[in-house]
């Protein structure tokens, strides 16, 4: 995460206090390249990581700041996955400064040299299909090595794909990709079937959110519920403590006298 985002630290650095009709994206974009490039230079020191085969994927501000950050060239980084990047949107279609925006994507194709693919619902109002292909033409006009894959039209809104589509509507065009920078991107080792649990007593769609967390595979999870049968869950925290917190933390936060149902992939009663 960059500076001021989730739960990192230090005050968010890339605010643009500039007026809408000269807003400079080219100064915040270097900004958000000072710490992609300084997170991937401590991954590669992680014995965890490959630090020869690193892709950067951003989303929206993300994918502007993966592709200030590939200007960098940093070592190690074999491609580059922007979803929809750009920054500056008021209102659908209508983007502060379209062309300095356009321009500082030019001045970051001018020094990249990483592959790179962009991926832009035909849909995505933040910036508007005409302003991601004027952006992307701009940018490999410069030099860089970038190729632009439109995607189908999704909900009222396609800057939401990524987040809220189903991974079938890009994984296609991404897999490609990874295949042209010879990554592996097929299941090389099928686990085994998650220990089942029985299901809570609660609501339909808490059992749909119980389904979700029988199958995600982490031990860092928790689900509580409260006597009426609701319930709070969470599947992507950075250790069980955490997990169990944030569980109870959203499940008290609308309901009453919750409890922890399970947390990993274990009962809670079976753990005391």
């Amino acid at each position: 995460m960059r500076r001021g985002f989730g739960r990192s630290d230090g005050p968010y650095a890339e605010f643009i206090a500039d007026p809408c009709e000269n807003t400079d994206y080219l100064r915040v974009g270097l900004i958000s390249a000072e710490d992609v490039s300084g997170a991937v230079a401590t991954l590669r020191s992680e014995p965890w990581v490959d630090p020869d085969r690193v892709v950067l994927l951003g989303y929206s501000t993300g994918g502007l700041a993966v592709s200030a950050a590939g200007a960098t060239n940093p070592p190690g980084v074999l491609g580059i996955l922007d979803f929809a990047g750009g920054r500056g949107s008021f209102k659908p279609d209508q983007v502060c400064s379209p062309d300095r925006l356009t321009d500082a994507f030019a001045a970051f194709g001018r020094s990249s040299r990483i592959p790179a693919l962009w991926l832009l619902a035909e849909n995505d109002h933040y910036l508007g299909l005409a302003l991601g292909r004027r952006m992307f033409e701009a940018y490999t006009a410069a030099g860089g090595l970038a190729q632009l894959q439109i995607l189908p039209p999704f909900g009222t809104d396609g800057h939401s794909l990524l987040l809220a589509g189903s991974t079938d509507l890009w994984w296609p065009s991404v897999e490609a990709f990874l295949g042209t920078l010879h990554l592996p991107t097929s299941l090389a080792v099928e686990l085994p079937p998650p220990s089942p649990l029985p299901p809570p007593q609660v609501n339909d769609a808490c059992l749909g959110f119980f389904r979700d967390y029988v199958a995600a595979r982490t031990d860092a999870k928790a689900f509580a519920v409260n006597p009426e049968g609701h319930c709070g869950s969470e599947i992507n925290a950075r250790s069980l403590d955490d997990a169990k917190e944030e569980a109870m933390t959203r499940c008290n936060g609308a309901w009453r006298d919750c409890k922890l149902y399970a947390a990993g992939q274990e009962l809670v009663e079976r753990m005391n």
